[in-house]
């Protein structure tokens, strides 16, 4: 269960175009993981698609360790 999602959007470079359009996703769970995912591109749209992919296979890898620690911790 996610117990705190922050999603930052931002323009770096304002009117004068580029890659300068960011998304950053910081997601907490309640049983205390923490992932965090950045993204830039010229589209705002697809930094937020790259962010959330990033984030979700972030969790993912934790949420494999994390079993992996306790499959190994009990007898």
């Amino acid at each position: 269960h996610v117990e705190r999602l922050n999603v930052r959007l931002g323009d770096l470079n304002g009117p004068r175009g580029g890659v300068d359009k960011f998304c950053s996703i910081d997601l907490t769970t309640r049983n205390g993981l923490s992932v965090r995912a950045r993204a830039r591109h010229a589209d705002l749209q697809t930094a937020v698609q790259d962010a959330a992919m990033r984030v979700r296979r972030s969790l993912y890898k934790a949420l494999d360790r994390q079993r992996c620690v306790f499959r190994r911790a009990t007898p």
